[in-house]
């Protein structure tokens, strides 16, 4: 197999989108979609890519406003995979929660009915990961220490429970012969991990996310984050100022 990563930099806030291809297969996925969807759908075009799936690491709205509209984009459906604890973040129930979000921002009217137009109609998850297999509303999740991985279905990725900065963050890893590929999310960073002073945000919790899913994988794994540069495991292990080293 060989895969490659290409990192767009989308929307106001600068968020990392990702497309993680194929090249035998000439397939590939999308991770957060985070705003010009048309841009992150003439990049899957002009490489002759087929998409089959969005994956999506939390549903902070950063990461999800060119969601509803790339999904359009493809005459094709898209699977969207995401947390089940993302189950109210998306869909109808979805859509109210994030314009009541971004209606308290103070945004101006311009950037408010910007947003609120780009997070409507927003579509539900056909995989809710670490709960119920489909997209059903009554999927729950249970969160602990040891909490295992699971695998994506039609997928080669594996996914990793990560709250902390948000209650439903997962991280999506791909292994492969060079030590692998994290996709973290807003969990960590280059030399830097998630704020959790957002609704459901929790410090102590992000850092033990990070300690005992994260470090379990290869010091060699590329770690690609919502934000930012990319890093590895290993030097965040060694460098990170925000992780206890001990």
């Amino acid at each position: 197999m060989g895969f490659t990563v290409n990192r767009l930099e989308v929307g106001l806030l600068g968020t990392n989108c990702y497309i993680l291809s194929d090249i035998h297969q000439q397939v590939c996925w999308i991770i957060d979609p985070g705003g010009e969807s048309e841009r992150i759908a003439a990049f899957i075009r002009d490489h002759a890519l087929t998409p089959r799936g969005i994956l999506l690491t939390h549903t902070h709205f950063d990461h999800i406003i060119g969601l509803s509209n790339l999904k359009s984009l493809f005459e094709h459906d898209l699977p969207i995979y995401a947390s089940a604890k993302a189950v109210d973040q998306l869909g109808s129930d979805g859509e109210a929660v994030h314009h009541r979000m971004v209606r308290s921002l103070s945004l101006g009217p311009d950037l408010e009915n910007l947003f609120i137009g780009a997070l409507t109609n927003l579509p539900e998850a056909d995989y809710l990961l670490f709960g119920n297999a489909s997209a059903s509303k009554s999927a729950s999740i249970g969160l602990t220490e040891k909490a295992e991985p699971e695998v994506l279905p039609d997928t080669p990725l594996t996914a990793y429970q990560t709250p902390g900065h948000s209650p439903d963050s997962i991280c999506f890893y791909l292994e492969n012969t060079e030590g692998g590929i994290l996709f973290s999310g807003d969990t960590l960073f280059r030399g830097s991990v998630g704020r959790t002073d957002l609704p459901g945000g929790n410090g102590r919790v992000l850092l033990q996310s990070i300690r005992t899913q994260l470090w379990r994988l290869p010091e060699e794994t590329a770690v690609y984050p919502g934000h930012g540069e990319p890093t590895t495991i290993g030097y965040e292990k060694t460098h990170n100022p925000f992780i206890d080293r001990n």
